[in-house]
């Protein structure tokens, strides 16, 4: 399968880059056989901190853009990048998002032609809840004065009152395959650089839901991910 990998990384993370990048290259050899794309904060960090990853299939993406809207945190910063360098600069069907720190434990097959079937919108991690708790009511607004979105009946997701999370079935996506031509479609509804929430996968699972695309559920552990700080993780798990 072709595929390009995008990874959005700032001064916070870069050490723990360093730690898992190695992961990849020893349990994850099809991501250094496609594109590789390293999004970086050229506020925050220099192209040449950048110099210890060296292979042919990586590609260097400054961010941000002029284009760009001010963002309100390091947050929504680099999560809107995570949408937006995939939709300016893939050229694959799909592409890989992975979270700093992501390793790879052990050899598996961790792709499955099965989740590709009939097109979907993303294959992603299943999750149970959104923070804040009104991030979804507030999607729904949004939404709702949006040509294209709005004929679209909204989720009308309501928390608990006094509750920190809206607990309801969604996805996250520290390990993440994106539709790159539903990307850009669902792009079209942003400001450039920008989008309607500062978050990724919150933003994508409500535009998947809204507008009723199908997307597929799977489970990164059982194929030897894990995500956890640096000493969090074993250097290596034993096969399934």
């Amino acid at each position: 399968m072709n595929f390009s990998t995008f990874i959005a990384v700032d001064k916070k993370y870069l050490a723990q880059l360093k730690k898992t990048i190695p992961t990849w290259e020893k349990y994850r050899r099809e991501i250094f056989e496609n594109p590789l794309f390293i999004i970086y904060d050229h506020d925050q960090i220099r192209r040449a901190d950048l110099d210890w990853i060296q292979h042919p299939a990586v590609r260097m993406i400054a961010w941000p853009p002029a284009i760009a809207n001010p963002y309100k945190s390091q947050r929504e910063k680099m999560l809107s990048a995570l949408v937006w360098a995939p939709v300016r600069h893939c050229t694959t069907d799909w592409y890989l998002k992975v979270d700093c720190d992501t390793w790879a434990t052990r050899q598996a097959d961790w792709i499955k032609p099965s989740w590709f079937t009939d097109d979907p919108a993303f294959v992603a991690a299943p999750w149970g809840y959104t923070k804040p708790a009104d991030q979804i009511p507030k999607l729904d607004d949004w939404a709702d004065g949006i040509s294209g979105l709005a004929n679209y009946p909204r989720l009308n997701l309501v928390p608990t009152p006094g509750s920190s999370m809206l607990r309801h079935k969604r996805m996250c996506s520290w390990v993440f395959f994106g539709n790159t031509a539903w990307t850009r479609r669902m792009a079209k509804f942003f400001p450039p650089g920008n989008l309607p929430c500062p978050s990724q996968d919150g933003t994508l699972w409500f535009m998947a839901a809204r507008t009723g695309a199908h997307y597929v559920t799977m489970n990164p552990k059982r194929a030897g991910w894990r995500n956890g700080k640096l000493g969090e993780i074993p250097e290596q798990e034993p096969d399934e």
